[in-house]
């Protein structure tokens, strides 16, 4: 594995544990065994490398989710679909995901969620996206999509959170339980 490689990961694992700002540059090149002109080199700063720890594993959720959750006439299963894409990844990446959940509640005028900011707003979009797309078949969405949007990435930060600290337990019947959650208060509109 490059210096490089072994930057990030280490980055991902002392942020994800320890919080961005608990972590120095001195921190990080310690751990991985080089000097503090290399990471600035690849990176630029430590901002530049918590952009680059959070660009890949974003970008692989943002993949999945468009997949997921691309509107096909049946809501409720484009639903369970992105559930269940949103958990597979959590769980699969649950370092970077205890990160992502991290950096998301970080105070606005804070580096740290400058840097998960833009991403989020990519969340969202995709998410949107799937609400907009059902509103010709459901109409009672119309006007809504947005508060559903940021209702279910609320919802699925919550369990996936469960799922990660191990209080959980993924299966097909937990998609379905929160799906039903969720779509409980889809019909109450």
């Amino acid at each position: 594995m490059s210096n490089k490689e072994k930057l990030k990961e280490i980055a991902l694992e002392l942020f994800s544990t320890r919080g961005y700002n608990a972590v120095g540059v001195q921190d990080i090149v310690d751990s991985v065994g080089i000097t503090k002109p290399t990471l600035y080199y690849y990176f630029g700063n430590k901002h530049g490398l918590l952009t680059e720890v959070i660009k890949k594993d974003f970008d692989t959720l943002l993949g999945d989710l468009q997949l997921a959750s691309d509107y096909k006439g049946d809501f409720v299963k484009s639903i369970r679909n992105t559930i269940s894409s949103f958990f597979k990844f959590s769980t699969k990446h649950s370092i970077f995901f205890r990160l992502y959940l991290t950096l998301s509640y970080s105070p606005q005028e804070s580096e740290a969620y400058q840097v998960i900011r833009p991403y989020n707003l990519k969340l969202k979009e995709t998410i949107t996206k799937l609400f907009v797309s059902a509103v010709p078949s459901n109409g009672n969405l119309k006007g809504h999509e947005e508060m559903l949007s940021n209702a279910l990435i609320g919802l699925l930060n919550h369990y996936a959170l469960g799922l990660i600290n191990k209080e959980l337990e993924f299966n097909e019947h937990f998609i379905y339980q929160v799906s039903q959650h969720f779509m409980h208060g889809v019909y109450a509109l």
